[in-house]
Formats: C-alpha cells, structure tokens, sequence
C-alpha cells in the first residue's frame, strides 16, 4: 500500500470520527432541548392550573350573599336569626 492511500485512510476515518462526535454532540442539544421545552411547557400549564385552583377555592371561600332556605326563599334564614331572641327558643 503506498503512503498517499495510507494518509488518505487516515484522513477519512478522522473526519468520519470527527463527524459521529459532531452528530452525538447535536442529538444530545437537541434532546436536552425536548426535556427542556416539555418542563417549560409543564411549568407552565402546573401554573396556569394553580392560579385556576386559587380562583376556585377563593370563589368556594366567600360567603353567599344570599342565605336560602330549605323553602326556597332567600334570606329567610338569616332574618329569623336576627329576630330570634339571644337565650330564648322561639321554635324556629
């Protein structure tokens, strides 16, 4: 085998070296990219999520303006507590 074959081998199998690390070195950005992008996107919707649970509970939280009797009128209840004497039963 002559030495210009021989160097020209050489030469080939280090660009083909050269090239696989370059193709490793670009799948590992792009994949750490995909987690990346996916924790971002969960961080994101966990927040979105969050602030929609907060808005539930703080809506849960509030009182009803208006207290409804098993007859179906409102404000029934709470009137007969304000007419209701402290320390007597009136039967209501």
């Amino acid at each position: 085998m002559s030495g210009m074959t021989l160097g020209s081998i050489i030469g080939a199998e280090k660009r083909v070296k050269d090239y696989e690390v370059r193709m490793r070195r670009y799948r590992k950005v792009r994949r750490d990219a995909e987690v990346w992008r996916r924790y971002e996107e969960d961080y994101v919707n966990e927040s979105k999520s969050v602030q929609g649970i907060q808005r539930v509970v703080d809506q849960a939280a509030k009182p009803p303006a208006v207290a409804i009797s098993a007859t179906g009128r409102g404000g029934a209840t709470k009137r007969a507590e304000k007419e209701k004497p402290t320390g007597q039963d009136n039967g209501l």
